[in-house]
Protein backbone atom coordinates (compact mmCIF):
# COMPACT_ATOMS: atom_id res chain seq x y z
CA UNK A 1 0.00 0.00 0.00
CA UNK A 2 0.67 3.37 -0.90
CA UNK A 3 -0.03 6.27 1.84
CA UNK A 4 -0.43 9.91 0.74
CA UNK A 5 -0.76 12.72 3.52
CA UNK A 6 -2.61 16.18 2.91
CA UNK A 7 0.13 18.32 0.94
CA UNK A 8 0.96 20.99 2.98
CA UNK A 9 2.96 24.60 2.01
CA UNK A 10 6.14 25.73 3.82
CA UNK A 11 8.75 28.25 3.07
CA UNK A 12 12.57 28.12 3.27
CA UNK A 13 14.19 31.09 2.59
CA UNK A 14 13.76 32.37 -0.93
CA UNK A 15 12.26 28.63 -1.81
CA UNK A 16 8.35 27.13 -0.95
CA UNK A 17 8.04 23.78 -0.98
CA UNK A 18 4.88 21.71 -0.95
CA UNK A 19 5.27 18.18 1.12
CA UNK A 20 3.27 15.24 1.81
CA UNK A 21 4.40 12.02 3.81
CA UNK A 22 4.25 9.16 1.20
CA UNK A 23 4.35 5.67 2.90
CA UNK A 24 5.24 2.95 0.34
CA UNK A 25 5.04 -0.67 2.16
CA UNK A 26 6.69 -2.11 -0.57
CA UNK A 27 9.79 -0.38 -0.82
CA UNK A 28 9.95 0.30 2.55
CA UNK A 29 9.69 3.93 1.96
CA UNK A 30 8.23 6.51 4.80
CA UNK A 31 9.58 10.13 3.30
CA UNK A 32 8.68 13.30 2.56
CA UNK A 33 8.21 14.44 -0.38
CA UNK A 34 8.45 17.62 -1.60
CA UNK A 35 7.60 20.22 -5.01
CA UNK A 36 10.08 23.61 -4.98
CA UNK A 37 9.85 26.58 -6.61
CA UNK A 38 11.07 29.96 -6.43
CA UNK A 39 9.26 32.35 -4.24
CA UNK A 40 8.10 33.90 -7.35
CA UNK A 41 6.14 30.56 -8.44
CA UNK A 42 5.00 29.39 -4.84
CA UNK A 43 1.90 31.09 -4.89
CA UNK A 44 0.55 28.54 -7.82
CA UNK A 45 1.49 25.12 -5.82
CA UNK A 46 -1.52 23.09 -5.94
CA UNK A 47 -1.76 21.86 -1.74
CA UNK A 48 -5.61 22.36 -1.99
CA UNK A 49 -5.47 19.05 -3.67
CA UNK A 50 -3.01 15.76 -4.24
CA UNK A 51 -3.11 15.40 -7.62
CA UNK A 52 0.54 15.94 -8.04
CA UNK A 53 1.44 13.29 -5.48
CA UNK A 54 -1.23 10.47 -6.57
CA UNK A 55 0.10 11.04 -10.52
CA UNK A 56 3.75 10.93 -8.94
CA UNK A 57 3.37 7.34 -7.32
CA UNK A 58 1.03 5.96 -9.89
CA UNK A 59 4.21 3.64 -11.52
CA UNK A 60 5.44 2.34 -8.23
CA UNK A 61 1.95 0.94 -7.37
CA UNK A 62 1.05 -0.61 -10.11
CA UNK A 63 4.57 -2.14 -10.78
CA UNK A 64 4.75 -3.35 -6.97
CA UNK A 65 0.94 -4.21 -6.47
CA UNK A 66 -0.02 -1.10 -4.11
CA UNK A 67 -3.35 0.24 -3.55
CA UNK A 68 -3.15 4.28 -3.57
CA UNK A 69 -4.35 5.80 -0.07
CA UNK A 70 -4.91 9.74 0.05
CA UNK A 71 -5.54 10.97 3.43
CA UNK A 72 -7.02 14.38 1.40
CA UNK A 73 -8.65 15.43 -1.47
CA UNK A 74 -8.29 14.26 -5.12
CA UNK A 75 -10.05 16.01 -8.46
CA UNK A 76 -12.53 14.18 -9.69
CA UNK A 77 -11.72 14.12 -13.33
CA UNK A 78 -8.57 12.72 -12.19
CA UNK A 79 -9.22 10.12 -9.73
CA UNK A 80 -12.08 9.20 -12.20
CA UNK A 81 -9.39 8.40 -15.15
CA UNK A 82 -6.75 6.63 -12.56
CA UNK A 83 -9.30 4.21 -11.50
CA UNK A 84 -11.10 3.30 -14.63
CA UNK A 85 -8.36 3.96 -17.26
CA UNK A 86 -4.71 4.67 -16.15
CA UNK A 87 -3.95 2.37 -13.36
CA UNK A 88 -5.56 -0.42 -15.43
CA UNK A 89 -3.22 0.60 -18.23
CA UNK A 90 0.20 0.59 -16.09
CA UNK A 91 -1.02 -3.08 -14.68
CA UNK A 92 -1.75 -4.29 -17.86
CA UNK A 93 2.05 -3.10 -19.34
CA UNK A 94 3.64 -4.69 -16.42
CA UNK A 95 1.47 -7.74 -16.49
CA UNK A 96 0.67 -6.99 -12.89
CA UNK A 97 -2.52 -7.20 -10.51
CA UNK A 98 -4.97 -4.38 -11.16
CA UNK A 99 -4.65 -2.02 -8.14
CA UNK A 100 -7.08 1.21 -6.91
CA UNK A 101 -7.01 5.10 -6.03
CA UNK A 102 -9.17 5.31 -2.76
CA UNK A 103 -9.64 9.07 -1.42
CA UNK A 104 -10.78 10.61 1.79
CA UNK A 105 -12.34 13.45 -0.50
CA UNK A 106 -12.94 13.95 -4.32
CA UNK A 107 -13.78 17.33 -5.31
CA UNK A 108 -14.68 19.69 -8.43
CA UNK A 109 -11.33 21.61 -8.53
CA UNK A 110 -11.34 24.63 -10.57
CA UNK A 111 -7.97 26.81 -10.35
CA UNK A 112 -8.69 29.01 -13.16
CA UNK A 113 -4.93 28.98 -14.26
CA UNK A 114 -4.54 30.68 -17.70
CA UNK A 115 -0.95 30.41 -18.03
CA UNK A 116 0.46 28.07 -21.50
CA UNK A 117 3.45 25.76 -20.22
CA UNK A 118 6.01 24.23 -22.66
CA UNK A 119 9.10 22.24 -21.01
CA UNK A 120 12.33 23.86 -22.17
CA UNK A 121 14.67 21.10 -22.11
CA UNK A 122 16.41 22.67 -25.52
CA UNK A 123 16.35 18.74 -27.08
CA UNK A 124 14.60 18.38 -30.24
CA UNK A 125 11.20 17.94 -28.83
CA UNK A 126 11.37 20.57 -26.77
CA UNK A 127 13.10 22.99 -29.07
CA UNK A 128 10.23 21.96 -32.00
CA UNK A 129 7.16 22.31 -29.86
CA UNK A 130 8.80 25.63 -28.88
CA UNK A 131 9.27 27.08 -32.39
CA UNK A 132 5.83 25.41 -33.28
CA UNK A 133 3.74 27.34 -30.78
CA UNK A 134 5.97 30.77 -29.87
CA UNK A 135 3.52 32.55 -32.38
CA UNK A 136 0.45 30.23 -32.84
CA UNK A 137 -1.92 32.70 -35.22
CA UNK A 138 -4.44 30.26 -35.89
CA UNK A 139 -4.86 29.13 -32.36
CA UNK A 140 -3.71 31.97 -30.05
CA UNK A 141 -4.65 29.97 -27.11
CA UNK A 142 -1.81 27.35 -27.58
CA UNK A 143 0.63 29.97 -28.21
CA UNK A 144 3.13 29.41 -25.04
CA UNK A 145 3.20 32.15 -22.20
CA UNK A 146 5.74 30.27 -19.94
CA UNK A 147 8.68 28.03 -20.32
CA UNK A 148 9.90 25.58 -17.43
CA UNK A 149 12.55 23.26 -16.80
CA UNK A 150 11.79 20.56 -14.09
CA UNK A 151 14.97 18.98 -12.25
CA UNK A 152 12.54 15.40 -11.30
CA UNK A 153 14.65 12.72 -12.44
CA UNK A 154 15.91 13.22 -16.17
CA UNK A 155 19.96 13.98 -14.51
CA UNK A 156 20.14 10.91 -13.28
CA UNK A 157 19.60 9.85 -9.32
CA UNK A 158 22.43 7.76 -7.98
CA UNK A 159 24.18 10.71 -7.10
CA UNK A 160 21.16 13.23 -5.92
CA UNK A 161 24.03 15.76 -5.53
CA UNK A 162 25.46 15.37 -9.03
CA UNK A 163 22.03 16.15 -10.24
CA UNK A 164 21.76 18.98 -8.79
CA UNK A 165 24.83 20.37 -9.73
CA UNK A 166 24.07 19.46 -13.62
CA UNK A 167 20.29 20.73 -13.25
CA UNK A 168 21.94 24.41 -11.36
CA UNK A 169 24.60 24.65 -14.79
CA UNK A 170 21.92 23.94 -16.93
CA UNK A 171 19.57 25.98 -15.86
CA UNK A 172 21.57 29.08 -16.76
CA UNK A 173 21.67 27.84 -20.20
CA UNK A 174 17.85 27.48 -20.11
CA UNK A 175 17.45 31.17 -18.55
CA UNK A 176 19.46 32.86 -21.56
CA UNK A 177 17.30 31.16 -23.86
CA UNK A 178 14.30 32.80 -22.08
CA UNK A 179 15.74 35.82 -22.35
CA UNK A 180 16.21 35.39 -25.97
CA UNK A 181 12.35 34.50 -26.75
CA UNK A 182 11.48 37.16 -23.76
CA UNK A 183 9.52 34.40 -21.83
CA UNK A 184 9.77 33.58 -17.99
CA UNK A 185 11.01 30.60 -16.99
CA UNK A 186 9.30 28.42 -14.05
CA UNK A 187 11.92 26.36 -12.27
CA UNK A 188 10.46 22.83 -10.21
CA UNK A 189 12.74 20.36 -8.53
CA UNK A 190 11.56 17.41 -6.56
CA UNK A 191 12.95 14.53 -4.34
CA UNK A 192 10.62 11.87 -6.05
CA UNK A 193 13.70 9.86 -7.30
CA UNK A 194 13.52 7.90 -3.95
CA UNK A 195 10.43 6.40 -5.12
CA UNK A 196 12.12 4.99 -8.11
CA UNK A 197 15.13 3.46 -7.23
CA UNK A 198 14.49 0.28 -9.51
CA UNK A 199 13.02 2.62 -12.58
CA UNK A 200 14.85 4.17 -15.97
CA UNK A 201 13.85 7.27 -16.52
CA UNK A 202 12.34 6.45 -20.03
CA UNK A 203 10.38 4.46 -17.90
CA UNK A 204 8.69 6.68 -15.79
CA UNK A 205 10.03 10.13 -17.08
CA UNK A 206 6.50 10.94 -18.48
CA UNK A 207 4.53 10.79 -15.06
CA UNK A 208 7.20 12.45 -13.10
CA UNK A 209 6.91 15.39 -15.60
CA UNK A 210 3.31 15.13 -15.79
CA UNK A 211 3.18 15.13 -12.21
CA UNK A 212 5.48 18.16 -11.68
CA UNK A 213 2.90 19.89 -14.10
CA UNK A 214 -0.07 19.26 -11.76
CA UNK A 215 2.18 20.42 -8.89
CA UNK A 216 1.36 24.19 -10.33
CA UNK A 217 -1.75 23.67 -11.94
CA UNK A 218 -3.08 27.26 -9.96
CA UNK A 219 -0.35 28.26 -12.80
CA UNK A 220 -1.07 26.07 -15.85
CA UNK A 221 -4.42 26.22 -18.02
CA UNK A 222 -2.73 24.22 -20.73
CA UNK A 223 1.15 22.70 -20.66
CA UNK A 224 2.50 21.36 -24.09
CA UNK A 225 4.38 18.44 -23.91
CA UNK A 226 7.10 17.63 -26.58
CA UNK A 227 6.46 14.37 -28.36
CA UNK A 228 9.03 11.40 -27.44
CA UNK A 229 7.55 9.63 -30.45
CA UNK A 230 4.64 9.76 -33.04
CA UNK A 231 1.29 8.37 -33.25
CA UNK A 232 2.36 5.80 -35.32
CA UNK A 233 4.96 3.94 -33.18
CA UNK A 234 1.95 4.06 -30.30
CA UNK A 235 2.48 0.57 -28.34
CA UNK A 236 2.42 -0.59 -24.69
CA UNK A 237 6.22 -1.04 -23.52
CA UNK A 238 7.78 -1.26 -19.82
CA UNK A 239 10.88 0.62 -21.19
CA UNK A 240 8.77 3.81 -22.21
CA UNK A 241 5.78 5.40 -21.36
CA UNK A 242 6.62 7.44 -24.43
CA UNK A 243 5.13 5.17 -26.89
CA UNK A 244 1.67 5.51 -25.00
CA UNK A 245 1.31 9.05 -23.27
CA UNK A 246 -1.15 10.16 -25.94
CA UNK A 247 -3.22 8.17 -23.81
CA UNK A 248 -1.82 9.00 -20.66
CA UNK A 249 -1.97 12.97 -21.26
CA UNK A 250 -5.66 13.79 -21.47
CA UNK A 251 -6.43 11.16 -18.32
CA UNK A 252 -3.65 12.97 -16.03
CA UNK A 253 -5.38 16.00 -16.88
CA UNK A 254 -7.59 17.78 -14.52
CA UNK A 255 -10.84 19.90 -14.77
CA UNK A 256 -8.16 22.52 -14.32
CA UNK A 257 -4.74 21.95 -16.53
CA UNK A 258 -4.88 20.54 -20.00
CA UNK A 259 -1.61 18.45 -20.77
CA UNK A 260 -1.45 18.58 -24.20
CA UNK A 261 1.11 16.41 -26.26
CA UNK A 262 2.66 18.67 -28.67
CA UNK A 263 3.43 17.92 -32.14
CA UNK A 264 2.74 13.26 -31.68
CA UNK A 265 2.31 13.80 -35.48
CA UNK A 266 6.00 13.93 -36.14
CA UNK A 267 8.77 12.24 -36.50
CA UNK A 268 12.06 12.74 -34.51
CA UNK A 269 13.37 13.61 -37.94
CA UNK A 270 10.50 16.19 -38.76
CA UNK A 271 11.22 18.04 -36.23
CA UNK A 272 14.75 18.16 -36.83
CA UNK A 273 14.06 19.55 -39.90
CA UNK A 274 11.79 22.13 -38.67
CA UNK A 275 14.84 23.51 -36.20
CA UNK A 276 17.67 22.98 -38.74
CA UNK A 277 17.84 27.19 -40.12
CA UNK A 278 17.21 28.27 -37.12
CA UNK A 279 19.98 30.69 -35.32
CA UNK A 280 18.74 29.94 -31.74
CA UNK A 281 19.05 25.90 -32.07
CA UNK A 282 22.22 26.23 -33.84
CA UNK A 283 23.44 27.68 -30.95
CA UNK A 284 21.71 26.31 -27.77
CA UNK A 285 20.68 23.09 -28.97
CA UNK A 286 21.35 20.33 -26.09
CA UNK A 287 20.09 16.63 -26.51
CA UNK A 288 23.74 15.30 -24.58
CA UNK A 289 22.43 12.38 -22.50
CA UNK A 290 26.48 12.86 -20.92
CA UNK A 291 25.22 14.48 -17.47
CA UNK A 292 22.61 11.19 -16.99
CA UNK A 293 25.18 8.69 -17.96
CA UNK A 294 27.91 10.00 -15.90
CA UNK A 295 25.74 10.31 -12.57
CA UNK A 296 24.94 6.41 -13.59
CA UNK A 297 28.02 5.55 -14.33
CA UNK A 298 30.70 7.85 -12.87
CA UNK A 299 33.49 6.25 -13.85
CA UNK A 300 32.87 5.51 -17.62
CA UNK A 301 34.94 7.20 -20.24
CA UNK A 302 32.08 9.59 -21.15
CA UNK A 303 32.32 10.61 -17.67
CA UNK A 304 35.56 11.75 -18.03
CA UNK A 305 35.39 13.66 -21.14
CA UNK A 306 35.89 17.51 -20.70
CA UNK A 307 32.87 19.99 -21.31
CA UNK A 308 34.85 21.81 -24.58
CA UNK A 309 31.36 21.62 -26.64
CA UNK A 310 27.47 22.34 -25.21
CA UNK A 311 26.93 18.74 -26.01
CA UNK A 312 29.69 15.74 -25.54
CA UNK A 313 29.06 14.38 -28.97
CA UNK A 314 30.12 11.30 -28.09
CA UNK A 315 26.86 9.65 -26.94
CA UNK A 316 24.01 7.77 -28.74
CA UNK A 317 21.65 11.05 -28.81
CA UNK A 318 24.32 13.05 -29.98
CA UNK A 319 25.34 11.06 -32.29
CA UNK A 320 21.76 10.22 -34.24
CA UNK A 321 21.59 14.08 -34.19
CA UNK A 322 24.32 14.68 -35.82
CA UNK A 323 23.98 11.98 -38.31
CA UNK A 324 20.74 13.63 -39.09
CA UNK A 325 22.57 16.92 -39.36
CA UNK A 326 24.68 15.62 -41.47
CA UNK A 327 22.83 13.71 -43.98
CA UNK A 328 20.89 16.66 -44.43
CA UNK A 329 23.48 18.79 -45.08
CA UNK A 330 23.94 20.81 -42.10
CA UNK A 331 26.47 19.56 -40.13
CA UNK A 332 28.46 22.87 -40.42
CA UNK A 333 25.76 25.15 -39.37
CA UNK A 334 26.00 23.64 -35.52
CA UNK A 335 30.11 23.35 -35.39
CA UNK A 336 30.15 25.33 -31.87
CA UNK A 337 27.95 23.13 -30.37
CA UNK A 338 28.91 19.75 -31.46
CA UNK A 339 32.70 18.23 -31.59
CA UNK A 340 32.07 18.16 -35.75
CA UNK A 341 36.06 16.63 -35.90
CA UNK A 342 35.08 13.34 -33.30
CA UNK A 343 31.77 12.95 -35.25
CA UNK A 344 33.68 12.45 -38.43
CA UNK A 345 35.82 9.83 -36.91
CA UNK A 346 33.29 7.74 -35.84
CA UNK A 347 30.80 8.12 -38.12
CA UNK A 348 31.25 5.27 -40.32
CA UNK A 349 30.96 3.05 -37.37
CA UNK A 350 27.88 4.72 -36.45
CA UNK A 351 26.24 4.76 -39.73
CA UNK A 352 26.89 0.48 -40.00
CA UNK A 353 25.08 0.58 -36.25
CA UNK A 354 22.47 2.58 -37.46
CA UNK A 355 21.47 0.29 -40.22
CA UNK A 356 22.20 -2.96 -38.57
CA UNK A 357 20.06 -2.08 -35.48
CA UNK A 358 17.65 -0.11 -38.02
CA UNK A 359 14.25 -2.86 -36.99
CA UNK A 360 14.61 -2.79 -33.43
CA UNK A 361 14.94 1.06 -32.62
CA UNK A 362 12.36 3.63 -33.81
CA UNK A 363 14.97 6.45 -33.92
CA UNK A 364 17.42 4.14 -35.87
CA UNK A 365 14.86 3.38 -38.64
CA UNK A 366 14.18 7.03 -38.82
CA UNK A 367 17.73 7.66 -39.72
CA UNK A 368 17.89 5.15 -42.25
CA UNK A 369 15.36 6.39 -44.06
CA UNK A 370 16.91 9.60 -44.32
CA UNK A 371 19.69 8.33 -45.79
CA UNK A 372 17.52 6.52 -48.21
CA UNK A 373 15.95 10.10 -48.83
CA UNK A 374 18.93 11.50 -49.03
CA UNK A 375 20.56 8.97 -51.20
CA UNK A 376 23.31 9.93 -48.88
CA UNK A 377 26.69 7.96 -49.31
CA UNK A 378 27.64 4.73 -47.38
CA UNK A 379 31.14 4.75 -47.40
CA UNK A 380 33.27 1.25 -47.98
CA UNK A 381 34.24 1.66 -44.22
CA UNK A 382 30.64 1.58 -43.00
CA UNK A 383 30.06 -1.74 -44.93
CA UNK A 384 32.80 -3.58 -43.42
CA UNK A 385 31.39 -2.53 -40.46
CA UNK A 386 28.09 -3.88 -41.27
CA UNK A 387 29.10 -6.71 -42.20
CA UNK A 388 30.89 -7.10 -38.91
CA UNK A 389 27.72 -6.04 -36.96
CA UNK A 390 25.93 -8.92 -38.84
CA UNK A 391 28.55 -11.83 -38.44
CA UNK A 392 28.89 -10.64 -34.88
CA UNK A 393 32.57 -10.10 -35.44
CA UNK A 394 32.67 -6.68 -34.19
CA UNK A 395 30.48 -7.29 -30.70
CA UNK A 396 33.41 -9.62 -30.01
CA UNK A 397 36.29 -7.80 -30.73
CA UNK A 398 35.43 -4.68 -28.46
CA UNK A 399 35.12 -7.53 -25.58
CA UNK A 400 38.35 -9.02 -26.46
CA UNK A 401 39.57 -5.47 -26.61
CA UNK A 402 38.11 -4.34 -23.36
CA UNK A 403 39.46 -7.20 -21.59
CA UNK A 404 43.42 -6.56 -22.65
CA UNK A 405 42.56 -2.89 -21.42
CA UNK A 406 42.11 -4.40 -18.23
Amino acid sequence: MIRISCPKIERHNDRVLMISNITDEYQNINEDIYYTTTDEYGEYLCHEVADAFVVGVLLPAARYEQDIIVEGAVSDRLYYNINNSVLYTLSFVWRKKRVRLYAKEVVNSQFNGDAVGCGCSLGIDSFAAMLLHLNNVELPKYNITHLTYFNVGAMGYANLEKAKASYNKDIELVKKFATKVNLPIVQLESNFSILYKEFDFDQSGDIRNFSAVLALQKLFGKYLYGSSYPIQDFKFEISQTGYYETLLAPLLSTNSCEIVIANPDLTRIEKTKIILDNKMAQQTLYVCWKELLANKFPNSEIARIKDKFLNCSRCDKCLRTLLAIDVMGCLEKFKDIFDIEYYKTVKDKYVAKVIYANKHNAFYKDLSNLIKEYNHPISFRSRIYLVMYRLKVYGIAQRLKSLLKK
